[in-house]
């Protein structure tokens, strides 16, 4: 798996758990109830971010922003 790769998965995975918020029985309903503070994933890219880096921003209801960056140790 590429590092875009992952950062795709790993900004799929926090959309859909968003959306299963309303729907309990999503698979992923319990998931939803931890991100429930997210009002954002964007990756670097659609954020145009200065790096080369993979990765993504995930912005909270309060504003406050996290820039996760994915490097590939091997």
């Amino acid at each position: 798996m590429k590092p875009r790769d992952l950062q795709d998965l790993l900004i799929d995975l926090l959309e859909g758990a968003m959306s299963a918020r309303d729907d309990p029985d999503d698979p992923l309903a319990d998931f939803a109830d931890r991100t429930d503070g997210i009002d954002r994933v964007s990756s670097y890219r659609d954020e145009d971010m200065l790096t080369y880096d993979a990765g993504f921003v995930v912005r909270m209801k309060p504003g406050t922003e996290y820039a996760v960056t994915i490097i590939r140790n091997r």
